[in-house]
């Protein structure tokens, strides 16, 4: 039986992360194990791709997130979705 949870057998997590849509790879800091794969050679922003933005207080969305979902946010305030 597992000790922290008290069930027996596997069971999964997932962890969630989010970061302001502006934000860069620091220039002096060498970015650690993880989001340093996804760093590029001489430039300091996070590549959509990897790093897709949910959401602007202007309205902007990474646009290959339509693929995925309806944006549920922007048919409440009258946006046309889909």
């Amino acid at each position: 039986m597992c000790q922290t949870t008290r069930t027996e057998g596997t069971f999964h997590s997932i962890g969630l992360h989010t970061i302001p849509a502006i934000a860069q790879f620091h220039p002096a800091n060498k970015p650690g194990y993880i989001y340093g794969r996804y760093k590029q050679v001489g430039d300091l922003t996070m590549s959509e791709s990897f790093f897709p933005i949910l959401w602007t207080e202007e309205g902007y969305r990474s646009p290959f997130l339509a693929e995925y979902c309806r944006d549920g946010l922007l048919s409440r305030v009258g946006v046309a979705v889909g």
